[in-house]
C-alpha cells in the first residue's frame, strides 16, 4: 500500500468515530408523581448486582420470582427516553422508587409500582454506568439515602435520593478520553469507582496522539466525595515513543482500562478488578489481569495476569489501514469486561471466578494470591466476546454467556467456530454440565444477532440471558432448556408518552426484585455489532398491568 493509499484510507476511518459515542441533547419529560417520595427507602438492587460479591444469583426471598412465576408476567409500565438509541444504565431499585441513568445524561426518580416521576437530575454527559443507592453516614452520624451515578466526563455524583437535589460532585480522571463504564460499588463508607477510556477508539486517527490513557481504581468518601486513594493500572506515565508512518505522534505505554464493576472481599478486604488489554507499546504488567487491591490503602496485593500479550485498539480491526495499531505484539482484545466474582462452594471454599472475551473461564484461589485452578475454554471469543459483560454463580455451578458475535470491518478471520449460547459448569472443576446453544428464531431478520453478549441474572430455577435481538431468554438451571422467552423490541404506549420501542439488549441484563422485571432495550453502535437502537425501559410484574 503507497503512502497516498494510506492517507486517504486514514481519513476515512477517522469517520468510524462516530459510531463509538452518541451523545443527544434531548431533554426527556415524565408525568409527575401526585404523591412524595418518602425517606424510609427500601434498598432492594443496587449497581451492578445487589451483591458486593457480583454473583447475579439471588434467591426467591430477594427477587420475588422464581421459573414458575416468569409465565406470569405482565406488563406494568414502560417508560420512553427522548432522541435515544442505546439506553444502558441498570437501574437501582427500591420499594417506592426506581433510580436509572440516561444516555442524555439526566437521572430519573420514577415511582416503583406506576412510573411516575419524583425528580430528575441532569449531569454532563451520558450515563452508561449502574446507578447505586445506598444510605449512607454523615458527620452528624444520621443515615441520609443517596444515588450515586457516573458519566462520560469521568465525573461522579452524589444526589439525595428523596430531594433529587445534588451533594456533590467530582471529576475522578482528567484524561480528556476517560469514561466511568464500570459501575460503582458502595461499601461502608466508601465509594469505589473504576474508570476507563474512549481513547480505545480515538486510536483509529492516525494524528490523535495514540496512547496517554492509564486504567485506575479510584476510592472516595461517600458522605463528602474527597478522594481516599487512586490507583493506576499502568504504573508510569506514558511516554513519547516516536512518530507513526503518517507522522502522528506515538507515546506508551497506555491502557488496563477497568471497564467493570469492581468486587468486594468483605472477609479479606479486598477488591478484585478486571482490566482490559494495553493499547499500545511497550507491554504492562497488570493488562488483561485479576488484581487484588487492598480497599484501605489501594495498594496492590497481588495480580493475576492471564494473557500475557495483548496490544490492541481499534485501529487492529482495520488491517492495512490501522496506523496506530501496535502490529510488533499479539492483537486479540482479550480483556475482562465481566467483573470478577467470589462465591463460596458447599463447603465453605472461596472461589474466584473471570471470564475473559477470549470465551475463557478463570477460576483463582483467593487464599493463595490469585492462583489458577482450573480454566475451560467455551468458544473463539471475539471483540465483543467470548464473554462479554457478567456471568453467574452460586455454590455449585458458574453460568456463562458466550457472544462470539461477528464484528463489521474485522480482517481478521479463525477458521474456529462460533459457539453462541449459555453454559454451566461446575465450580469445583470447571466441567461443563450443559451447553445451550442460541436459537435463531429471527424470521426474514438477514442481520439479527441472537448472541448472549448482555450480562446474565439467575432466580431460582432459571437463568435470564438477553440477545442481541432483543428477546430475554429463560434457560432451565436443571438441564439448560428453554422455558421463556419476552420479546422487548415491540412499541408500547409509554406512561410519560414519549413513544418507544426496544432493540438489541446488551452491557447489564435485568433487574429482578420485588417480584419484577426492570431492563432497558435498544442498543445500537459497534458495542453491539451495530444492532438495532431502541429508547424504551421495560417493568414487568406478575401483578395486573397497572400501566394507566
Amino acid at each position: 500500500m503507497t503512502y497516498r493509499d494510506q492517507l486517504v484510507a486514514s481519513i476515512l476511518l477517522c469517520i468510524i468515530l462516530g459510531f463509538f459515542s452518541v451523545e443527544t441533547l434531548a431533554q426527556t419529560q415524565y408525568k409527575s408523581c401526585s404523591h412524595k417520595l418518602q425517606s424510609d427507602l427500601v434498598i432492594l438492587s443496587s449497581g451492578w448486582s445487589r451483591d458486593l460479591t457480583q454473583q447475579r444469583t439471588y434467591s426467591y426471598s430477594e427477587t420475588g420470582l422464581s421459573l414458575e412465576d416468569l409465565q406470569t408476567l405482565k406488563v406494568a409500565w414502560t417508560f420512553g427516553f427522548e432522541d435515544t438509541n442505546q439506553p444502558r444504565s441498570l437501574p437501582a431499585i427500591t420499594d417506592q422508587a426506581v433510580f436509572i441513568g440516561s444516555q442524555e445524561g439526566t437521572v430519573f426518580s420514577l415511582d416503583t409500582k406506576t412510573g411516575c416521576g419524583f425528580w430528575k437530575f441532569q449531569t454532563s454527559s451520558s450515563i452508561r454506568a449502574a446507578v447505586t443507592v445506598a444510605k449512607v453516614t454523615q458527620p452528624s452520624g444520621d443515615k441520609r439515602p443517596m444515588v450515586f451515578v457516573a458519566n462520560d466526563d469521568a465525573k461522579v455524583y452524589a444526589i439525595d435520593a428523596i430531594s433529587g437535589t445534588q451533594l456533590w460532585e467530582k471529576r475522578v480522571e482528567t484524561h480528556k478520553n476517560a469514561v466511568i463504564t464500570g459501575s460503582p460499588v458502595y461499601y461502608e463508607g466508601d465509594i469505589f469507582i473504576p474508570v476507563s477510556s474512549k481513547e480505545v477508539g480515538t486510536a483509529v486517527n492516525p494524528w490523535g496522539g495514540c496512547c496517554t490513557f492509564r486504567g485506575s481504581l479510584v476510592s472516595l468518601d461517600a458522605a463528602s466525595g474527597k478522594e481516599n486513594w487512586k490507583t493506576y493500572t499502568v504504573t508510569k506515565p506514558a511516554a513519547y515513543m516516536g512518530r507513526n508512518i503518517l507522522g502522528g505522534k506515538q507515546y506508551g505505554p497506555a491502557g488496563a482500562a477497568i471497564w467493570s464493576a469492581p468486587t468486594i472481599d468483605t472477609k479479606r478486604k479486598l477488591i478484585y478488578v478486571g482490566t482490559g488489554q494495553d493499547y499500545t507499546l511497550p507491554l504492562t504488567g497488570l493488562s488483561n489481569a485479576i488484581l487484588a487491591i487492598d480497599m484501605e490503602t489501594g495498594k496492590l496485593v497481588w495480580k493475576q495476569k492471564l494473557w500475557p500479550k495483548d496490544a490492541w485498539n481499534v485501529a487492529c480491526p482495520l488491517g492495512p489501514f490501522g496506523i496506530n495499531c501496535p502490529k510488533e505484539e499479539e492483537n486479540h482484545d482479550f480483556d475482562f469486561g465481566a467483573p470478577p466474582i467470589i462465591v463460596a462452594d458447599s463447603d465453605g471454599k472461596d472461589w474466584i471466578l473471570a471470564g475473559a472475551k477470549s470465551g475463557i473461564v478463570y477460576a483463582l484461589d483467593p487464599e493463595l494470591n490469585g492462583q489458577l485452578v482450573w480454566e475451560r475454554r467455551l468458544s473463539k471469543g471475539g471483540l465483543l466476546g467470548g464473554i462479554h459483560w457478567g456471568m453467574a454463580a452460586d455454590t455449585g455451578n458458574v453460568y456463562v454467556p458466550i457472544s462470539d458475535v461477528a464484528v463489521p470491518f474485522s480482517w481478521k478471520t479463525s477458521s474456529e467456530e462460533n459457539k453462541p449460547g449459555l453454559n454451566r459448569l461446575d465450580l469445583k472443576t470447571g466441567e461443563i454440565i450443559w451447553s445451550s446453544p442460541v436459537a435463531k428464531n429471527c424470521g426474514d431478520d438477514e442481520v439479527c444477532k441472537v448472541n448472549f453478549s448482555a450480562a446474565i441474572t439467575g432466580i431460582p430455577g432459571a437463568i435470564l440471558a438477553p440477545g442481541l435481538n432483543g428477546i430475554i431468554y429463560a434457560f432451565s438451571v436443571e438441564n439448560g432448556e428453554l422455558v421463556w422467552e419476552f420479546d422487548s423490541t415491540v412499541e408500547t404506549q409509554t406512561v410519560n408518552g414519549v413513544t418507544a420501542n426496544g432493540g438489541a439488549m446488551d452491557a447489564g441484563g435485568v433487574v429482578a426484585a420485588n417480584g419484577m422485571l426492570f431492563f432497558n432495550s435498544g442498543y445500537a453502535g459497534a458495542g453491539s455489532a451495530f444492532g438495532k437502537g431502541g429508547n424504551q425501559f421495560w417493568v414487568l410484574t406478575k401483578s395486573e398491568t397497572i400501566n394507566k
